[in-house]
């Protein structure tokens, strides 16, 4: 048991250098699998036992990228279109959906909110 949980925060600390480097270009779990010689279906299931059912390989990704987005716009004055290009984002619209649904708010009002709090 201890040398399988070894294993498993080898493959996870793997994971996570991969996910630190590649975000911003890569988000799908094929990618991420593939650099770490395993079936996607084996990284969902590793994600999943570590961070709870429902917490998927994509998630974890998405995930990197919205700290990312958060840390952006609260830290730098980067206009939100600058921000969603940096972060690998096609088009400015892209990001701010994307923010949306994963943040239930848009970058802008995310940014007003959060610099009315550290006031």
């Amino acid at each position: 048991l201890v040398r399988d949980r070894e294993v498993k925060v080898g493959l996870l600390s793997e994971f996570m250098a991969l996910v630190d480097l590649n975000y911003r270009s890569q988000r799908r779990t094929a990618f991420y699998a593939r650099h770490m010689a395993m079936s996607p279906k084996r990284l969902n299931r590793l994600c999943r036992e570590e961070w709870g059912v429902g917490k998927n390989c994509f998630e974890v990704v998405m995930g990197r990228l919205l700290s990312e987005a958060e840390f952006l716009l609260l830290s730098s004055d980067m206009e939100v279109k600058a921000i969603g290009y940096e972060l690998g984002f096609v088009t400015p619209q892209n990001f701010i959906m994307y923010f949306i649904r994963w943040r239930g708010m848009t970058p802008l009002a995310f940014r007003e909110r959060g610099r009315g709090k550290e006031l």
